[in-house]
């Protein structure tokens, strides 16, 4: 069907076993896995434990299912595992458009409701079988009547942001305050939804002037909670930044800078070596830059390999050369003691864990 909000959906009418059966996409057993889809229900009349997507298992048992459908005990529509199950969203909720997610890391469980945890409880081993349905479960016969769009099912925990990515997630409580910017077109900068792992993020607006915002303007290298500019503290070897662009940016070429307190205001820009297209896509990038990647900027003390004195940088900037304008958004900026930069690793590191190991000798020996 064609949904004026989603485009070409699955619309189910209801009734009795009425629903689309995906089949085996492996068994994962107690390993852990995530399941999410948006869905609309038809009415607020719909059976107690009518599935709508996920894992379902002939004969059910404690443990086994793991689905999101219509609840029993507490109401509602929300997340199921065979003897436990809680609610994301009430049944009138329900009649618009959600976001349901459910992630299992081999104990606990957590569900998410339009990209927010809604609670987490732990359940020990999972036993179900390699059975996925869309509309209904194996155990009854009663079936979804409303819309599902975008049903997944991942091997792995996703993690916060990565739902809230799927679920087009915005903050309803952006905070107002805006940053002095010491860009020198000024850009407008504040706070807004739509972040990677909290409820927030960074907003720049570009001009294509290579102009640097500075998302951590501490002048004097220093940060009011006693942060002091040390990039080496912990051994960190590597920057990450998340970011994300938007459809009607203007191509251009993102750029990182770290700016050195002393010797003073020594510079190094990293330029973004991943598909120049994620300016202008809306799903959250991480970016991966090696410290040692800026060993070739202005002349400086060295400290081991690096050539800024990471122990004092003042602030990182971003920015984009290009011939126009646009928004990216900036979020959790975090430095890693070892952060595997494939391009940065050694020659021999056929399978790109920036180690030589027996991991590299199977792949030469196929």
């Amino acid at each position: 069907e064609d949904d004026p909000d989603k485009g070409q959906v699955l619309s189910l009418p209801g009734g009795d076993n009425v629903f689309v059966e995906v089949g085996e996409v492996g068994n994962f057993g107690a390993m852990p896995r995530s399941i999410a889809c948006w869905a609309k229900a038809d009415n607020t009349s719909i059976p107690n434990w009518t599935l709508i997507f996920g894992f379902t298992t002939p004969g059910g048992g404690t443990n086994t299912h793991f689905n999101i459908g219509s609840l029993g005990g507490p109401g509602g529509v929300g997340a199921h595992v065979w003897g436990w199950e809680a609610t994301i969203f009430s049944d009138e909720q329900a009649l618009e458009w959600r976001h349901y997610a459910m992630t299992y890391n081999g104990n606990t469980v957590r569900y998410y409701g339009d990209g927010k945890q809604v609670g987490a409880t732990d359940r020990g081993a999972l036993i179900n079988a390699d059975n996925v349905h869309i509309g209904s479960r194996i155990t009854q016969a009663s079936s979804f009547p409303g819309k599902v769009e975008d049903a997944r099912i991942y091997n792995t925990v996703l993690t916060l942001g990565q739902i809230r990515t799927l679920a087009d997630y915005t903050s309803t409580n952006p905070l107002s305050g805006t940053w002095s910017g010491r860009a020198a077109a000024a850009p407008a900068l504040q706070y807004a939804g739509g972040a990677h792992e909290g409820s927030q993020s960074m907003r720049v607006e570009y001009t294509g002037s290579g102009a640097v915002t500075r998302l951590e303007p501490f002048g004097d290298g220093k940060h009011p909670h006693g942060w002091n500019g040390d990039f080496s503290l912990g051994g960190a070897q590597a920057l990450r930044v998340y970011f994300k662009g938007d459809p009607d940016n203007a191509p251009g070429t993102l750029f990182a800078q770290l700016t050195t307190v002393v010797p003073s205001g020594h510079t190094q820009r990293v330029l973004y070596d991943g598909d120049p297209g994620d300016l202008m896509s809306p799903d959250w990038h991480a970016w991966d830059i090696t410290l040692k990647a800026l060993s070739t900027g202005k002349p400086a003390d060295p400290i081991e390999e690096m050539g800024l004195p990471i122990t004092k940088i003042k602030d990182v900037g971003v920015g984009v050369i290009g011939a126009g304008g646009g928004v990216v958004y900036f979020d959790d900026l975090r430095l890693y003691p070892v952060r595997c930069v494939p391009k940065y690793g050694p020659a021999a590191d056929l399978d790109d864990d920036c180690d030589v190991d027996e991991g590299d000798l199977r792949e030469l020996i196929g």
